[in-house]
Parts: C-alpha cells; sequence; structure tokens
C-alpha cells in the first residue's frame, strides 16, 4: 500500500459504515413493517493489513482477523499492524499517519 492515509481512511469508512443504526421492526402486521420499533448497532472491530502479494491468503485473512479481534480492546474498534513498534496496535489518528 503506497498511501498509508487513504488505507486509514478507508479502515474508517468501513467501520461506521459496519456500525451504522439498523431499524428492526418487531410487529407481525404487514402493514407496520416499514416503521422501526426497534433500534440495533452492530460492535465491529477491523483490523487492518497492508501485505505484499508473496504473503499468502489464508495468512493474511487470519492475521486481519485477529486484528480485528484485538481492535475490540481500543476505544476506535480500529487495529493495524504497526512495523515500527512490530506488533498489532491501535489505528493511530489521520494526522499522525
Amino acid at each position: 500500500m503506497r498511501d498509508l492515509q487513504r488505507l486509514v481512511h478507508l479502515a474508517r469508512q468501513v467501520h461506521e459504515r459496519l456500525v451504522r443504526p439498523v431499524s428492526l421492526s418487531t410487529s407481525r402486521k404487514v402493514a407496520d413493517l416499514d416503521t422501526g420499533g426497534t433500534a440495533w448497532v452492530a460492535e465491529a472491530g477491523v483490523g487492518v493489513l497492508a501485505a505484499s502479494t508473496r504473503v499468502r491468503p489464508s495468512q493474511a485473512v487470519a492475521t486481519a482477523r485477529d486484528m480485528a479481534r484485538t481492535a475490540w480492546t481500543y476505544p476506535s474498534r480500529l487495529a493495524w499492524y504497526d512495523q515500527a513498534a512490530g506488533e498489532i496496535a491501535e489505528l493511530p489518528a489521520q494526522a499522525t499517519v
């Protein structure tokens, strides 16, 4: 990934879209299906992985899945592999990347 800032922006967009509230109808009446009765919001962690084409797809998916699980421990729910620290870390603010 040449443009890390763009990747960070994309990760934030993915997270925002995953956690948008969804209105669920709890009525059995067909006429009431369009009126939302219950709001539901997903909790999602997003792992950002920039990998070369030499990485096996199965390993990239497993690593991203691990990062998404780790992201749950951060307030932003966004994690990435910090090359400088050599570990999974919270995705920094956009201005610092």
